[in-house]
């Protein structure tokens, strides 16, 4: 995974700070917390409660977007909660044949099911961390992992004022280099998320690209211009 390039900077400091937007099940937590020696301070966020609550010190059941205050937004949940997202699935580009991967979206399993739509608060990262008020020598988020299927950069241009307290963001890129071949509505491709990171003050360090096996997608690991 993108993280392990970032364990050994990790390491080096006493205690860190982990933020998991769109923990999901905890997989992303499951993976890295053997590989820290030090003290971790985990805050995982996602809007599906699928019962990972007791894994971080803390939970939140919100959405996370680029908002300057709380608001209500649907959210919809499909058979994958992986998947699910703010964003509307582009259903009529997703195919599970791979002899019709051309121009497609392909996955091998059936993921576009929907289960229920319901309404949720979308609040920002900048508010979660005004809200916990982080103190003097834990003010720094060592790791943001975004995987919110479709609206990472806007959750990433949440943190606001804490963009500079950030070293590493990790996010969930579409790199089918072609904008009409994205899996939501709205979603942009890897090309646009790296300019936009560039203008937050971060540089792509690392990626893994499963397009050659899978959907066209990868997880894209950034690091704050600061830290370099």
């Amino acid at each position: 995974m993108v993280v392990d390039t970032a364990v050994l900077n990790l390491n080096e400091h006493p205690f860190v700070n982990i933020i998991d937007v769109g923990c999901n099940t905890g997989t992303f937590l499951t993976y890295l917390k053997p590989k820290l020696k030090s003290e971790s301070f985990w805050i995982g966020i996602d809007p599906s409660d699928l019962g990972v609550s007791n894994l971080y010190n803390v939970y939140l059941n919100k959405a996370i977007s680029d908002v300057k205050e709380d608001e209500k937004a649907i959210f919809t949940e499909y058979n994958d909660s992986g998947c699910n997202s703010l964003l509307d699935m582009n259903t009529d580009i997703i195919t599970h044949d791979t002899n019709k991967r051309q121009g497609k979206w392909f996955i091998d399993r059936v993921i576009e099911q929907v289960v229920c739509k319901k309404e949720v608060t979308v609040t920002s990262l900048e508010k979660v961390l005004d809200t916990l008020a982080f103190k003097i020598d834990r003010d720094i988020i060592h790791y943001v992992k975004i995987d919110t299927q479709g609206n990472d950069i806007k959750v990433a241009r949440s943190l606001g004022k804490y963009l500079t307290n950030t070293m590493y963001i990790q996010l969930e890129c579409v790199t089918s280099h072609d904008p009409k071949k994205v899996l939501y509505k709205g979603q942009q491709l890897l090309e646009n998320d790296i300019d936009d990171m560039r203008l937050l003050g971060f540089t792509l360090v690392n990626m893994e690209d499963y397009s050659g096996f899978a959907s066209p997608e990868g997880d894209v690991l950034f690091i704050n211009n600061q830290c370099l």
